[in-house]
Formats: C-alpha cells, sequence, structure tokens
C-alpha cells in the first residue's frame, strides 16, 4: 500500500456503469480526439480513472486526466480548453490532495476491484488513516490489446487530511528518520508505509501516441537493486534545478575558503624575522599607513551612519467580534430577504455567490447590518470603528506593556469610512496620546492600504529615531451595505465581513530581543495611470442613486498585471542567485537569441517559508495558488482566514500571520510574504524575517481557542 500526495489535475468525465466498466470510454476519448467546440485533438494520458462516490460503489464516473499544461479557467493567461460537444460530458478541476493506493495485476472485474477496496479500506484503517466513502479505479493499460496477467491496476481511496497539513520540515523529518530518501522521476510522491521500503515517485501523467503503446507503470527501481540508484532512469528537472540553487548559493563559501586556506598557508611560514620586517616596511610607509586608516575609518563611519534603521514588529493584534455579532451563510441570505430591497433574482444571485465564496458560517457582521430593519447611520458607523480600533489597540497593549505616551507615530487606514474628526483623531483622543504625535489617516486605498502604512511606518521610523508606530487596519461596513439591484456591486456585501488589526512597529535596538519580526522590504506597485486599472474597483451610485463598491469583470486581468509588476520588483531582491540566472538567462535567450522557451516562473518557495495572501475571495486564492505554484500547505492560513473571518480588508494579511503562530509554524529566520491588492489599482508586498521561534502556548489571538478545529475541507460548492 503506498500513501500519495497528488498535484491539482484537470480531467474530462462523464457518467459510467460500474467500476470494473467501460461505458463512457467512447464519450470522454472522443472529447479528446476531437470532438470538441474548437476539434482540438488533445494527447492522450493515462491512466483512466473510474470513480465511484458513493459507500456500495455504484454512483460510477469516468474519466481521462488531461494534460498539465492545459486550464479550464479563463482567468488566467493559459492555454483554455475546449467546451464539450456531448452534454453529458464535462470537465473538473480536481484538487489534489492525499491519497492511498494499492497495486494488483490482473484483469479488474467487478468482484475484485470491490475486494481490493476492501483490503485497502481495512488497511488505511489500521495504519491510523481515515479512508472517505467510495474509491477510484485506476487502469493503465488497454484491455483489447494486453494479456490479463500483465494488466495493472491500482485501487484509490483519498484520506486526505491526515498528511496533507503536516508542515514540510516536519515531514521530511518525520520520513528520513524511517526510511531512506529517493528522488526519481514523477509527479506526485508516494510513501511507502512499510519501513523497509523507500520512498518514491511514481509517475501520474504519462503522454503516449496511442493506446497500443502504452507500458504498464512498472516500479521505478527493480527489487532486486532498490537501493541502488537507476542512472538509466532521466533526473526531474526540480531536483536538477535545487541542485544548481545549492551551488550557486554557496558559492561564495567554495570561492572564498581555498583564498583563505591559501592566505593562511603562506602565514604559517612567516618566522619572527619576517614580522620584524614587515613591521619596519609599515614604518618607513608611515603616511600611507595613517592615510589609509583614515580612509577605513571615515568609509566604515558613513556607513554606519547612513544604514537605514531596523524596522521591528513587536507584536500585533487582530480584532475577534463577539458572538452576537456571528453571521451565517444561512442568517445572511434571511436577512437579504427580510430587507425587502433585493428581487428575487438578485437574491438567487447572492445565494450562488456565497455557496461559492469559501466563507463560513462563522464570520461578523456589525449591528446596523444585522438588525431587521437595518439601520446604518454615522453614529452606528462610529459605533463599529470604535469597537474594532479600540479592541484590538487595548490587547496590542496589554501584550507589549507599552504606555499609550510612548508612542510617537499613528497610522490608521480605512478605506470607505472617513468621519469628521478622522478616526486617527478618535483615538489620540480616546487613549490621550501625547501633542506631538506623527499621525495619518489613510482613505480610499482599498485592500493593500494596511500594507502601505507598514511602508509609511518604515519611512517615518528612519527619521523618528526611539520611536513606536502605532498601525490601525480595518474596514467600515455599516455605511457601507449595498441595498439595491445592480449585481456588479452585490458581490462585496456577499465577501466582505467585519474585522481589523493593530500593529505596533519600533526602531529601538533594545526592542530587537522581544520583538517577533523585522521589516525586511516593502514594494508597491501603483497602475492607477491605466483607465482600466483605475476604474477596475469603483465606489459609484447605481442607476437609483445607492452608492456601493463596483467590482469589474477585468478585475482579475488587472490584479494579474499588477502582480507581475510588483514580483518582478520584489524578485531580485528575495530571490537567491540561482533563481535570478535562470530567469535572466531565458529572457536572453527569448530576447537576444529568438528562441523559443516559455517565460521563466522563479521559485517563490526558496525565498519564503510562508505566504500571507489578502484574503479577497476564492477566486484570487485559486489563481494566486496556481501561478505561484503554491502548495495546501502554504495557502491554508489564507484560506482557513476567508473560511473563518471572511474578507476583513487590509487586516487580513494578520489575520493569516496569527493563523501561522497559533499553528506553530513560525521559527526564528523564517521569511513571511505579506500580498494585497486594492483599488486604484494597487498590488503591494512586505518581506518580515522571524527575530524568534513563535511558542503558540504562549500566544493570545483570535485563532487560539479553536485552532484544534482548523484546517478544514471547504468544499466548492456549499449548498444553503
Amino acid at each position: 500500500m503506498q500513501v500519495r500526495k497528488y498535484e491539482p489535475f484537470i480531467v474530462v468525465e462523464t457518467i459510467g456503469e460500474k467500476l470494473s466498466g467501460s461505458n463512457g470510454f467512447n464519450a470522454v476519448a472522443g472529447y479528446i480526439f476531437g470532438k470538441n467546440s474548437t476539434t482540438e485533438k488533445i494527447p492522450m494520458t493515462t491512466p483512466v480513472f473510474t470513480q465511484a462516490l458513493d459507500p456500495e460503489l455504484s454512483d460510477v464516473s469516468i474519466q481521462i486526466v488531461l494534460p498539465s499544461e492545459k486550464d479550464i479557467s479563463r482567468l488566467v493567461l493559459s492555454v483554455y480548453l475546449p467546451d464539450p460537444s456531448q452534454e453529458t460530458v464535462k470537465l473538473r478541476k480536481v484538487e489534489g490532495g492525499v491519497a492511498a493506493a494499492l497495486k494488483f495485476s490482473g484483469r479488474p472485474t467487478e468482484d475484485v476491484v470491490r475486494e481490493k477496496e476492501k483490503a485497502l479500506r481495512s488497511n488505511l484503517m489500521k495504519d491510523g488513516l481515515k479512508p472517505r466513502m467510495g474509491c477510484m479505479l485506476a487502469r493503465y493499460n488497454d484491455p483489447g490489446r494486453t494479456w490479463s496477467f500483465t494488466m495493472l491496476n491500482h485501487v484509490i481511496n483519498s484520506c486526505r487530511r491526515q498528511l496533507g497539513n503536516m508542515d514540510p520540515r516536519e515531514y521530511y523529518s518525520y520520513v528520513s528518520r524511517r526510511i531512506p530518501c529517493e528522488f526519481p522521476v514523477g509527479n506526485h510522491v508516494t510513501i511507502e508505509l512499510k519501513a523497509s521500503a523507500p520512498i518514491q515517485c511514481s509517475i501520474f501523467y504519462r503522454k503516449k501516441k496511442n493506446m497500443a503503446d502504452s507500458k504498464p507503470d512498472q516500479p521505478l527501481m527493480p527489487s532486486s537493486s532498490r537501493n541502488l540508484p537507476d542512472f538509466k532512469k532521466s533526473v526531474k528537472l526540480k531536483y536538477v534545478k535545487l541542485g544548481y540553487h545549492y551551488l550557486i548559493t554557496h558559492g561564495m563559501y567554495l570561492f572564498l575558503t581555498p583564498l583563505l586556506v591559501v592566505i593562511a598557508a603562506q602565514l604559517s611560514t612567516f618566522s619572527v624575522k619576517d614580522l620584524f620586517d614587515l613591521w619596519e616596511h609599515l614604518q618607513y610607509n608611515l603616511i600611507s599607513v595613517i592615510i589609509c586608516s583614515a580612509l577605513l575609518v571615515f568609509l566604515s563611519t558613513l556607513y554606519f551612519l547612513t544604514r537605514p534603521r531596523p524596522v521591528y514588529l513587536v507584536n500585533f493584534a487582530c480584532y475577534k467580534p463577539e458572538e452576537s455579532r456571528k453571521c451565517t451563510k444561512r442568517m445572511f441570505v434571511d436577512q437579504s430577504q427580510l430587507t425587502g430591497t433585493f428581487t428575487e433574482e438578485n437574491l438567487q444571485f447572492q445565494r450562488r455567490i456565497l455557496e461559492r465564496s469559501g466563507l463560513g458560517d462563522s464570520t461578523y457582521l456589525p449591528e446596523a447590518v444585522l438588525n431587521i430593519p437595518p439601520n446604518p447611520s454615522m453614529h452606528e458607523a462610529r459605533k463599529e470603528a470604535e469597537a474594532v480600533m479600540f479592541g484590538a489597540i487595548d490587547e496590542l497593549l496589554a501584550k507589549t506593556s507599552v504606555k499609550p505616551k510612548d508612542i510617537g507615530i499613528l497610522i490608521v487606514n480605512c478605506s470607505l469610512f472617513n468621519p469628521t474628526p478622522s478616526l486617527s483623531a478618535m483615538v489620540i483622543n480616546h487613549y490621550k496620546l501625547r501633542g506631538n504625535i506623527q499621525s495619518y489617516n489613510l482613505g480610499g486605498m482599498g485592500c493593500s492600504a494596511g500594507l502601505i502604512s507598514i511602508d509609511l511606518a518604515k519611512h517615518l521610523l528612519q527619521v523618528h529615531p526611539n520611536s513606536y508606530a502605532l498601525v490601525i487596519s480595518m474596514e467600515n461596513i455599516t455605511l457601507n451595505w449595498y441595498f439595491g439591484n445592480d449585481r456588479s456591486k452585490l458581490v462585496s456585501n456577499c465577501l466582505f465581513r467585519m474585522g481589523g488589526a493593530a500593529i505596533l512597529l519600533s526602531n529601538k535596538l533594545s526592542d530587537k530581543r522581544r520583538s517577533k519580526y523585522q521589516l525586511v522590504h516593502t514594494v508597491r506597485t501603483h497602475k492607477g495611470s491605466d483607465d482600466k486599472c483605475f476604474s477596475c474597483v469603483t465606489q459609484e451610485e447605481d442607476s437609483i442613486g445607492k452608492i456601493g463598491v463596483t467590482l469589474s469583470k477585468d478585475l482579475m486581468a488587472v490584479a494579474g498585471d499588477a502582480l507581475k509588476t510588483n514580483i518582478t520588483t520584489l524578485g531580485p531582491l528575495v530571490l537567491p542567485m540561482s533563481e535570478q540566472l535562470l530567469f535572466f538567462a531565458t529572457l536572453v535567450g527569448k530576447k537576444l537569441f529568438k528562441m523559443k522557451v516559455k517565460p521563466y516562473i522563479p521559485d517563490f518557495k526558496l525565498a519564503f517559508e510562508h505566504f500571507c495572501i489578502h484574503a479577497g475571495g476564492r477566486a484570487v486564492l485559486d489563481e494566486l495558488e496556481k501561478n505561484l505554484q503554491l502548495s495546501e500547505w502554504h495557502m491554508e492560513p489564507s484560506r482557513m482566514t476567508l473560511y473563518r473571518f471572511g474578507n476583513t480588508s487590509s487586516s487580513s494579511l494578520w489575520y493569516e500571520l496569527a493563523y501561522s503562530e497559533a499553528k506553530g509554524r513560525i521559527r526564528r529566520g523564517d521569511r513571511t510574504w505579506q500580498i494585497a491588492f486594492g483599488s486604484g489599482f494597487k498590488c503591494n508586498s512586505a518581506v518580515w524575517k522571524a527575530l524568534r521561534t513563535i511558542n503558540p502556548a504562549k500566544e493570545k489571538n483570535p485563532w487560539m481557542d479553536e485552532i484544534h478545529n482548523f484546517p478544514v475541507d471547504v468544499p466548492r460548492v456549499s449548498t444553503i
């Protein structure tokens, strides 16, 4: 038995008759061979899947895996898959995950398949893994052209939540303590549960010219030589890249080590007389020695005076509203219906958005929106703002023991609520901050305003020595709930929820020991000079004068362009030299030598251990996961934040970082990339380096009392 980690893939499928049957194969094969909207012929792959989703193994579909370079999404710049010509044939993206497989040979009759499925389920339960309902049969051979006794088959059962959430560092430590690691060619990792067997990578997609040319999926290493490398196999490119990365990263040491050895060998031959002669030589050239020494002292002093002051994140706090503010998806739909302002069609539209949003049933809305009828007013909006800001600040001051009078810089960002006096003035008045405080109130900058505030604080801390900077990121829902019937404005109702965060920054060297992180880089990208980018997120009136935030259909394309610009700027600052050289070599080959090569996408997992991607919605997270080639583990903080708290705008990044801390993932030296998008259109990044290992037992954040319940499975569609 093997436990495997599958990457996401796409299948073409139709209804089958039984697990061992072939009914429906001609329909899905027809799609491959050109029966589609563009008559495109698509390369054939193995295996062919038949999948049963019920305990009786009777609800069956038959599937063929499509090439990995194809995509069903219309939101990314990739090769689209044509639509099927037959109504019974569908395209579907399989999210991948962890599954167990049992190999067997021979013709897979229904009785044999059921027997193997029971054996696999029994073995899983014995090993402490929890199998799901149903199973999948993978067949690798053409039954009409292959002897039955040579046929290779796999029975597969999903057991995803047992290994899929393990920290990769713990995972590799786990397997290396038990069995030797070997990584031949393949697209998914398989883990032999028997301690005597090695870790292998078997091939999941195998292109072939026709079914007759396919061969059984033989073990990667013969049983007689499993402890020896098979030099006849090609090495997978990513492992060549990994070795190349290590070579370039440690190239300086490889160069300096021999040089230092030579210098040390030369000095070891010096006698006392040689040292005396050297001293006399320096005395005869005293003026040159003094000039060189003075220049060295001057340059050292200049360096220490002009280098940027370090910026430390002492601590942060996220606001967790009262239980009475919780709003389930069902409650949201019922409340929307009771307002009496939405048409039946738009109520159904909001229901469909919610079902596919990735939000759970424990998000929060302000009292004014939950009331029947809703009573949005300036008083209620101020009430919400005070609850969020003061709740987060009180917790932060208690964590850090910093007195309000010690705060020298205050920055508050809230895009859609800008009262007079300002939100920053409300904070100064409530906490009686000092009279010479540098205060700023940022509005209209969207969900990326939190990182703009961090960048502004960083620059202010360069000119104000020995200072604390308090940053507050939030959004106000009360006065910005849309009560009209313009669908482009209703999406924000479904996604945005109540929340906020307070962050304390310092440039005091004495705070380094107690601080959690050091700010390494901030990169800001603004695409506002382009009209399409500028107008893709706009607050405006609808045809009957009701104000809401319009989300353009161009939003995903604009966000992708802004992200590309941002990471192009960030890449040289954070990527190892090996990745930069590969990118440069690809660019030179493409532009200078006109080589037909794909643009090289750097592997940002070599630069960062953790990713905090703004939880704007499920579609945004899906596309970033794919384009940045991130794993489920990397995306987990963002997806769980969206599920538990919804889109809390600029503060969502801090709920995600708090999730990573609560899970015990943050270790000293780890690098975290925060990235967010905002109206205008903006894409901003911040890079943090952990100064110490975060102990979850000593933390107080909104996840701690329920972190044992996460992660959870978030279905693609959650029926309300």
